[in-house]
This record gives C-alpha cells, sequence and structure tokens, in this order.
C-alpha cells in the first residue's frame, strides 16, 4: 500500500492473514486493522459481515509437494456436484474441474504436471460449504 501526504510517500508491503487472529480483551481484528486505515489516513465505516459457520478446511492433499499428480481426498456429508479449482499466488485459476462427489469419503485426482514450480491453493466448493487447502509443487 502507498499513501502520499504533505509531499511525503508511505509504503507498506505485506501480507497478513486476520483469520488467524485471535480477538481478547486488548486487540482485536477490526482493531488492528482500524490501525493500518489510520496510518495511511483512509476514511472507513464498518459494514459487517456474517460469519460462514459451515467452512470447513479439511482437504488432504497429496503427494505434498506434488510434481505431476495430485490427490485430494475430503469428506463430505451430501452427494452433489462440486467445484474443484486451483489458484495461483495472483489468485489466477489455473485448475479447474466440475466433480461428482458422495456422501462420505471422496478423492479426485488431478494431473498437476503443467504447474509450475510455486505454492498454490486448492479450493473444493459445494452447495454449502468451502474446504481449502495448500499446494506445493516442485519438479
Amino acid at each position: 500500500a502507498v499513501s502520499y501526504f504533505n509531499d511525503t510517500y508511505k509504503t507498506v508491503g505485506a501480507t497478513f492473514e486476520f483469520g488467524g487472529l485471535t480477538d481478547n480483551e486488548t486487540c482485536n481484528k477490526a482493531g488492528y486493522m482500524a490501525e493500518i486505515l489510520s496510518f495511511f489516513d483512509v476514511s472507513y465505516m464498518w459494514t459487517g459481515t456474517k460469519e460462514n459457520g459451515k467452512m470447513n478446511t479439511s482437504l488432504k492433499l497429496y503427494p505434498n509437494p506434488a510434481t505431476t499428480h495430485l490427490s485430494v481426498s475430503f469428506s463430505s456429508t451430501d452427494a452433489e456436484k462440486s467445484h474443484l479449482v486451483i489458484y495461483d499466488m495472483a489468485g489466477r485459476v489455473v485448475v479447474q474441474q466440475m466433480v461428482n462427489i458422495r456422501t462420505g469419503q471422496n478423492k479426485v485426482n488431478l494431473n498437476v504436471s503443467n504447474l509450475k514450480n510455486g505454492i498454490y491453493s486448492v479450493e473444493l466448493t459445494t452447495r454449502d460449504n468451502i474446504q481449502t487447502g495448500k499446494l506445493v509443487i516442485t519438479k
């Protein structure tokens, strides 16, 4: 982020996962974000969002790191069609596949031989659930 004020630039480059923070009596996510926005003289208004209680991060990816093939294992309470997507770190879709899942344990095999070395995010989206995992590709 870059801020310009009184002929002076302020620059900060960082990433931070707010979901990893735990609110307590002395600090919280909203306060941390307010401090960042205040530092850059950014006006803001909290609008709020409802927490998705169905989020589940139980994808099992193997082998991980992978080179040519990846197995994605997960559990489902419903039989349905779902969307399996692999994103690169820039958020671009690099692999996507519709999968028919069944109730219980599932396994999807993917060819990842065309992916370059790096870190990727794997996401399985169903009607009311999102499961994610981190994938490392090494050649």
